[in-house]
């Protein structure tokens, strides 16, 4: 990137501005301090973005923005919520899913969701779910990564809530950038079927 430069020349702008030729001369030194800041190159401001998304990525509060959605989907409040990511953080809460590329975190939800199944569920970029028949409703709140229903032709991603009603099928595809984190809320299991 070019250092920024003004449109209008220092001899055009003293000319107009200037009284006199002190004023003139702070004129000069101004524009030329000004003139010597250079914006940052453009690796520079890319290097500063994947430092940023570097650092957010790993905050605790990096879901905040979803906390509302979060909220109501899991009955639970914001404390409730920093806890649990506080939880989630810790590799050993994690559990085994069905298949090697998934891991689980059950926790109880609050008091609107106490009969259902609540918890966070993780997938290795880039791995299928098969396809599956939903045995009740299930609500599922996208956190971080995406992925692509193959029944709906669609890509879910963060900040995204997926419904899928009781009799429903599908087979998911895990984009291959990054982990998929979902928040769910489930009635009832799912049973994998061939397609």
């Amino acid at each position: 990137m070019k250092p920024f430069a003004p449109t209008v020349e220092l001899p055009e702008f003293a000319a107009e501005h200037a009284s006199n030729e002190a004023e003139r001369q702070q004129l000069a030194e101004l524009f030329g301090q000004f003139s010597a800041l250079a914006a940052p190159d453009r690796t520079s401001l890319e290097q500063g973005r994947a430092r940023l998304l570097a650092a957010v990525n790993q905050s605790d509060e990096r879901f905040v923005p979803l906390f509302d959605k979060l909220t109501r989907l899991f009955d639970l409040s914001a404390d409730d919520l920093r806890a649990l990511f506080a939880r989630a953080a810790n590799e050993a809460a994690w559990v085994p899913g069905p298949l090697p590329w998934i891991s689980l975190l059950h926790f109880q939800g609050g008091p609107a969701v106490a009969a259902f199944d609540t918890g966070l569920v993780r997938f290795e970029r880039g791995m299928p779910h098969p396809a599956h028949r939903h045995l009740g409703r299930e609500l599922v709140l996208v956190l971080d990564g995406a992925y692509f229903d193959n029944e709906e032709q669609r890509w879910y991603g963060p900040g995204d809530i997926h419904d899928m009603s009781e009799g429903t099928q599908h087979g998911l595809q895990m984009g291959a950038d990054r982990d998929v984190l979902l928040a769910v809320v489930m009635a009832g299991g799912i049973e994998i079927v061939n397609v």
